[in-house]
């Protein structure tokens, strides 16, 4: 349950800090806050929550599937979910091709650092994330996995209806 409430804070801390950097990146401006952003979180935490049911329903000897399937969908998928409820809570109008670029990046950075993270905590704190010396490869594999199917299904959802984000002002 800690473990969980860790990873629900850290979304909601990098759903406030892209909330800004992308908009600073394409446009040089600071959005202005609204109140899209508790509906963002609140999917975002019940999002990580049925990961999280998902993950603990799998029952496989040593975790090693749960732990593929927590970093394709609790780490690629959906950080790749929080670029997305940004950019429609932003109403930032940027293309698809930038999004899914952009996006890419960023959730390869979060899933790097998290890698890194593992390490430190393993080394300061002695707690140990590896099941074997592949483990970490094997996340990021999951990693980019998540990402990708986060691209299939947010990418194409920029150019709905009522989803696009609004139109760069004249």
């Amino acid at each position: 349950m800690l473990y969980f409430l860790f990873l629900a804070v850290g979304f909601w801390l990098t759903y406030a800090v892209l909330l800004f950097l992308f908009p600073l990146f394409f446009t040089g401006r600071l959005p202005r806050p609204t109140g899209r952003s508790v509906l963002s979180l609140a999917f975002i935490f019940a999002a990580l929550l049925a990961v999280f049911i998902l993950v603990t329903a799998i029952h496989d000897h040593d975790r090693v599937f749960a732990n593929r399937v927590l970093h394709a969908l609790g780490g690629g998928f959906l950080s790749f979910f929080v670029c997305y409820r940004v950019v429609l809570d932003t109403r930032l109008a940027i293309g698809r091709f930038q999004f899914l670029v952009f996006s890419a990046l960023i959730v390869t950075a979060l899933g790097v650092g998290n890698e890194i993270l593992e390490f430190f905590l393993a080394i300061w704190f002695g707690v140990n994330f590896q099941t074997d010396g592949f483990d970490t490869w094997l996340d990021l594999v999951s990693n980019a996995v998540g990402t990708a199917a986060g691209a299939l299904v947010f990418v194409p959802l920029l150019g709905l209806g009522r989803l696009r984000p609004a139109a760069r002002p004249a």
